[in-house]
């Protein structure tokens, strides 16, 4: 297990910072940036690396420099460039202003700082960084597979040891370049009631791992707080669509299986879809825990079965035709066959209605009760009614449409033009698959936000979003 921050600390260099060093009988030239020797491609930029000293051999210099040092390309597209090291990265910095200055900042040219860059992309596992300025000064981030998960607590973490300030402007851009943790990462929890339960990330959430024993002992395991740690899962419970997981001993050895609509779907044939590279390996009693909370995809969720190429959508655990969709996850047939196939009823008549729920204690949440009855008849809905209860003075009205049916985007009215823009919904001809978002706003109100979706034989789903 990796403790927290516990990287290795660079061994105390000969020379000092900005020094060009080189090693008798060979032609590499190096600088030495926070203890380390970083490879120089050209001394050009560089005022040609005067007063090179010789040394006997590289060994009292780190392989990458400290926390805390920073870096400056001298040339090309990038000259002027800086970058704060962590974990053995070069992270960007917008600006040096909160960070008195970035002191003691040294030159490398473009070649050898792309070179360093390439090798090194993202800090090491258990890294701290720390905002310096702005609205979220002080939040503290640690590296789980290149993304800084936020840090509630230091405490259980030895204090976050070796955290490095870095501007906001440049946290945002690392951290919206890096939003989820890569695939294959180990996340332990520190404290807490769930101390020690460790998960793998697939697809941007972590997956209880029952044990490490079939997973190589979890190598690179980090610990996390229990607050950031519960707050990753809350945002990332299940894998991104199209993610893969490799089953390893128990019962269930060998199965592959497919993330869709949050479901982990055994594949019995990789070759019809092209393969199943990216997998990530999980045991089988956290493959069998997942399956068991997540056993079938969530509604609206679209599937493509291979070598068929029939497209599939699935409603209340069932499957029902739908319209081709490049968002659709694709399967073999085998495994699309193995979900009910809905009734073949596929056409009716019916309302649906959305009341005023329970307001929230905190807001002045807008609730406008809706009724829209429906005429549809396979993959065709039309709406026949629309009754929309009391709206506000001032209310604000923004209708969006996605979906092969639509006949616009979206189109948005105030007050005095509501009843133009719902009577165009009137009479038109969805297709199964659209998605219509009504959005009403006035002003001090939080939003009501109702979303529609157009489904294959069925009356439309709506539901009020939170």
């Amino acid at each position: 297990m990796l403790a927290a921050g516990a990287f290795a600390a660079p061994a105390l260099a000969i020379e000092h910072s900005g020094t060009f060093i080189q090693v008798p009988g060979r032609a590499p030239i190096y600088r030495v940036i926070g203890g380390a020797a970083i490879h120089v491609l050209s001394c050009a930029p560089l005022g040609g690396c005067p007063g090179v000293v010789k040394v006997p051999n590289l060994s009292g210099y780190a392989a990458t420099p400290a926390n805390g040092a920073y870096m400056r390309i001298a040339d090309g597209s990038q000259a002027g460039w800086i970058g704060v090291f962590i974990g053995g990265a070069a992270i960007h910095l917008d600006s040096c202003a909160p960070l008195k200055g970035c002191p003691g900042d040294v030159n490398i040219d473009s070649g050898g700082a792309a070179a360093y860059i390439s090798a090194h992309p993202t800090p090491a596992h258990g890294s701290f960084i720390r905002i310096a300025n702005g609205s979220q000064a002080g939040w503290i981030g640690e590296i789980i597979g290149g993304s800084a998960i936020h840090v509630d607590s230091c405490t259980p973490l030895g204090g976050c040891p070796g955290a490095t300030n870095v501007d906001a402007g440049g946290a945002a851009d690392y951290i919206a370049a890096h939003p989820t943790p890569a695939n294959g990462s180990f996340m332990r929890i520190a404290d807490g009631p769930r101390a020690g339960e460790i998960g793998v990330f697939v697809g941007g959430a972590p997956l209880h791992v029952d044990s490490c024993v079939p997973l190589d002992g979890c190598l690179g395991d980090v610990n996390i707080d229990s607050g950031g740690g519960d707050a990753v899962i809350a945002a990332h419970p299940t894998p991104t669509n199209g993610s893969f997981v490799l089953v390893s001993g128990g019962a269930d050895a060998g199965v592959i299986a497919r993330s869709a609509g949050g479901a982990l779907l055994p594949l019995t044939n990789c070759g019809a879809i092209g393969g199943c590279s990216g997998w990530v390996e999980l045991d089988s009693g956290g493959y069998q825990d997942y399956t068991a909370e997540h056993p079938i995809p969530v509604d609206g969720t679209l599937l493509l079965g291979l070598p068929s190429n029939t497209t599939w959508e699935i409603l209340a655990g069932q499957r029902v035709p739908a319209p081709a969709s490049s968002s659709a996850v694709a399967l073999n047939d085998a495994t699309v066959d193995a979900i009910p196939l809905a009734p073949a009823k596929t056409s009716g008549t019916g309302t649906s209605q959305l009341r005023n729920g329970r307001h929230h204690r905190h807001l002045r949440q807008l609730q406008v009760p809706l009724s829209i009855g429906w005429h549809w008849n396979r993959d065709r809905t039309q709406m026949r009614k629309l009754v929309v209860g009391r709206l506000p003075h001032h209310v604000r009205i923004r209708i969006s449409c996605s979906g092969h049916g639509c006949r616009r985007n979206a189109s948005a009215a105030t007050a005095r033009g509501v009843d133009t823009l719902l009577s165009a919904l009137l009479r038109h001809v969805f297709a199964s698959g659209d998605r219509i978002l009504i959005v009403i706003s006035a002003p001090h109100r939080s939003a009501e936000r109702v979303l529609v979706v157009i489904r294959y034989g069925r009356k439309p789903l709506m539901t009020r979003l939170r």
